[in-house]
């Protein structure tokens, strides 16, 4: 498993998330955001919030958690790699948040 990792490590370190990619698809990390957001809105609501809440964990962890593991059962720990490599998204993390401190750091908050 820690090769797995350390492998998506390097890849998301040398490819990042392409744009062109991005803008047909998306990313991995927001789809699982928007699961996030429908079950927040469909679950926390009413009686039983808190349990709703863990549901709501269990769900998200498992929507990423079982294929990966199904894929590396499968496919073997090189093509779980290369499929991990863009839930870490620490590339693209990085853009992001040099994109908001750029401005910040000029005194440009609007931007």
């Amino acid at each position: 498993m820690a090769m797995i990792a350390l492998l998506a490590l390097v890849l998301d370190a040398l490819i990042g998330w392409p744009d062109a990619v991005y803008r047909r698809i998306g990313h991995p990390v927001t789809w699982l955001g928007r699961l996030i957001s429908a079950l927040d809105r469909g679950l926390n609501h009413g009686v039983l919030r808190q349990a709703k809440g863990a549901l709501t964990v269990v769900l998200v962890v498992a929507a990423a958690a079982i294929p990966a593991a199904l894929v590396q059962v499968w496919l073997g720990p090189w093509i779980a790699a290369m499929l991990a490599w863009p839930l870490v998204a620490a590339r693209s993390l990085d853009q992001h948040l040099r994109a908001v401190a750029r401005p910040l750091a000029a005194g440009d908050l609007p931007a």
